[in-house]
């Protein structure tokens, strides 16, 4: 062991990697000029052909047939003669497409008479048509003073005090009954007085309303009472 401490065995081999890549590229080289240049024969161009000049004989049969066709697609006599053509031109008078009548006009259809229809009926009186209506009390006599009448629920609860009914209004008109929407509580006290129709005098509807608030009825069970009040309107109404 002169000089190391260890003991290498060197192993020399021929680098034979490189040498093998050189020789695959010339044998592909070699193929490739094979193939174009052997296996493919080399493209060869053909001259054009060189020109020629052809006359037209009048006596061919085949020559005839074209100078015809010639002929025929000759634009030179319209051309000559394009003055004349156009001294025509001015003297045909220009009447415009719409002078044409080509379809008539369609003319508005005569009015049809329709169904008529009766007017609509108010909503209120619809409402006012499943109401329950009280019978109509019958008028009083010649002298009678006015009376307070009471129907439905309000019909069987008796009143307690029931004043008498002072009108300080008259009126010089005949009078239709009033009619009211009266609602009573459980102690018998008038909360709400709603007219349904006016006897034609609006003070008197007034004093009628006013009387009906005042009033006094006997307690009931229930919360609210509704009923109908009809005030049929004596002598002490009208005027003298």
């Amino acid at each position: 062991m002169n000089g190391t401490t260890f003991h290498w065995d060197v192993v020399r081999r021929f680098p034979t990697i490189l040498p093998g890549f050189i020789l695959i590229s010339l044998l592909v080289h070699v193929a490739a000029f094979f193939i174009f240049q052997v296996v493919y024969p080399p493209q060869e161009t053909m001259a054009a052909p060189p020109p020629a000049i052809n006359v037209l004989d009048p006596q061919r049969p085949d020559h005839q047939a074209l100078l015809r066709w010639i002929d025929t697609e000759d634009p030179t006599p319209g051309m000559t003669d394009g003055n004349s053509i156009s001294d025509r031109l001015l003297q045909i008078g220009y009447k415009p497409s719409y002078a044409t009548l080509r379809t008539p006009p369609l003319m508005l259809p005569d009015e049809l008479q329709g169904m008529q229809y009766p007017p609509a009926r108010d909503p209120l009186a619809i409402i006012r048509s499943v109401e329950p209506n009280p019978p109509k009390p019958a008028a009083p006599s010649q002298g009678d003073p006015t009376r307070i009448i009471f129907s439905g629920e309000l019909g069987r609860r008796p009143v307690a005090a029931l004043p008498r009914l002072l009108i300080t209004s008259k009126s010089a008109k005949e009078l239709e009954p009033a009619s009211f929407l009266v609602g009573v509580d459980s102690r018998g006290i008038v909360q709400y007085v709603m007219q349904q129709s006016s006897s034609g005098n609006a003070a008197l509807d007034a004093e009628a309303a006013n009387y009906l608030s005042k009033l006094k009825l006997a307690p009931g069970d229930q919360p609210i009472t509704w009923g109908h009040v009809t005030v049929q309107w004596g002598p002490d109404a009208y005027a003298p």
